[in-house]
C-alpha cells in the first residue's frame, strides 16, 4: 500500500488515475488538496483535505483595511480551484495561484513597480526569496527557520 499524491503514485507506482478523472476534477473544484491511496499499483482511495479559514481571519482582514490598506492579495502554490476558494471565503482582492518562489518574487516587484509598498507574511522555506524582496517580509513564529532569517519580523 502506499498514500501519497498524484505524480507520486504515478511516477513510482504506475498507478492509473483515467478511470477517476471526474471524482478527481470534482474534489479539486471543492478546494480540496487530494491523498491518494494505492494498493497492488491499483487506486483504491482518494482523501480530500480542506482547509479551514481561522475564525478570527475576516475580522484582521477588515482591521487591515481600515488601517489604509486597500488591496490584498493571496500569492499561493496551491491550485487555481483551492486559492479562489479561499480567496473568496476571505473577501481577497486578488488571488494568485500555482505560484512558484519565482512567480511570487515577480508578482511583488510588479507591484512596487506601480508605487506600491508591500507588504508579504510567509511562513515556509519556499517564502524566503519574497519576504526579502517585499518593503516589509513578515513570518510567523512557528514558520521556518529560514523563513524568519529572511522576513524583516516574526510575528509572536
Amino acid at each position: 500500500m502506499a498514500i501519497g499524491s498524484r505524480h507520486f503514485l504515478e511516477a513510482h507506482y504506475q498507478v492509473v488515475f483515467s478511470p477517476y478523472e471526474a471524482e478527481i476534477t470534482a474534489l479539486a473544484q471543492q478546494g480540496c488538496h487530494l491523498l491518494f491511496i494505492s494498493l497492488d499499483e491499483r487506486l483504491v482511495g482518494m482523501i480530500g483535505l480542506q482547509d479551514n479559514v481561522r475564525a478570527e481571519a475576516l475580522e484582521v482582514i477588515a482591521q487591515l483595511r481600515q488601517s489604509g490598506i486597500d488591496r490584498i492579495v493571496l500569492l499561493t502554490g496551491d491550485r487555481v480551484e483551492k486559492a479562489q476558494q479561499l480567496a473568496n471565503a476571505l473577501s481577497m482582492d486578488e488571488c494568485v495561484a500555482e505560484c512558484t518562489p519565482e512567480s511570487k518574487v515577480d508578482v511583488v516587484q510588479a507591484l512596487q513597480q506601480q508605487g506600491r509598498n508591500v507588504l508579504f507574511i510567509g511562513d515556509v522555506v519556499n517564502d524566503a526569496p519574497v519576504l526579502a524582496q517585499a518593503d516589509v517580509g513578515l513570518a510567523m513564529n512557528q514558520s521556518t527557520e529560514l523563513a524568519q532569517q529572511a522576513a524583516d519580523a516574526v510575528l509572536m
